[in-house]
């Protein structure tokens, strides 16, 4: 299976929770009036990926949003009471989903979003 881990922030989650180290998600988020631990479609995703999936890493903001690379899943998708060491708005939760990626190779030149969209659009 491949897919697409989206990052817009550089931190990422800090040390070997950063960017093409894991992909990592709160495991629930609240409801809108933060009562109620809710699970979200999403993030439950992360519980999909298996050993050897390929992930494409995107990263950047609106235009400049660009694949800049791939991984390979070294874990399966699993829930950890382990925190990121610079979890930002996501610090709130207790649990986390994780998958550890390996295996790191940038594309020599990223492939900016609005161009993959364009190539598809016109094939």
């Amino acid at each position: 299976m491949i897919w697409i881990e989206m990052s817009r922030d550089n931190i990422h989650g800090g040390g070997g929770w950063g960017f093409t180290k894991c992909l990592w998600s709160p495991a629930y988020k609240f409801s809108s009036n933060k009562n109620r631990k809710i699970s979200w479609l999403y993030w439950n995703n992360i519980l999909k990926v298996q050993q050897g999936d390929i992930i494409l890493h995107l990263r950047g903001k609106k235009h400049f949003a660009s694949f800049v690379g791939y991984s390979i899943a070294a874990t399966d998708g699993h829930e950890t009471l382990e925190r990121p060491p610079q979890g930002g708005k996501w610090n709130y939760a207790t649990s986390y989903f994780r998958v550890l990626l390996k295996d790191y190779h940038p594309f020599k030149t990223p492939v900016l979003l609005d161009d993959f969209f364009l190539f598809i659009k016109t094939s």
